[in-house]
C-alpha cells in the first residue's frame, strides 16, 4: 500500500461524498505538479485512477495522510495530438463585367 500527503483538510465523510457527488475528484499531492485521482469503487480498478482506500490516517487540521489502493503516482496525461486540417483553398467570385456608371 502506498500512502500520499493530501495539503487539504477533508475528513472521511466530505471525502467520500464529493467524490460520490462529482463523480471524479482530483486531489493535490506534495509531490507537485501530480495529483490523485479518486473515484468512487465499483468493483474494478480502472488503469491510473487511485481509489479511497483507508481515509483520515492521520489528520492534524493542515496536513492529511490518506491511504491510497492503487498507483503511487498517477501517470502524466497524454493529450491526443491535434488533427491536422487540410488547408481549404478559398477562390475569390470573379468579377468579368463591373457595372462602370
Amino acid at each position: 500500500m502506498y500512502y500520499h500527503l493530501i495539503p487539504e483538510y477533508q475528513t472521511e465523510e466530505s471525502m467520500y461524498n464529493s467524490v460520490r457527488r462529482f463523480g471524479k475528484v482530483r486531489y493535490d499531492i506534495l509531490k507537485l505538479p501530480h495529483k490523485v485521482v479518486a473515484e468512487e469503487a465499483n468493483g474494478s480498478v480502472g488503469e491510473g485512477f487511485a481509489y479511497l482506500f483507508d481515509p483520515d490516517i492521520y489528520i492534524d487540521g493542515r496536513i492529511s495522510v490518506q491511504g491510497i489502493d492503487g498507483v503511487l503516482i498517477p501517470p502524466e496525461e497524454i493529450e491526443p495530438a491535434p488533427k491536422a486540417t487540410p488547408v481549404a483553398k478559398v477562390v475569390s467570385k470573379q468579377r468579368r463585367f463591373a457595372n462602370f456608371q
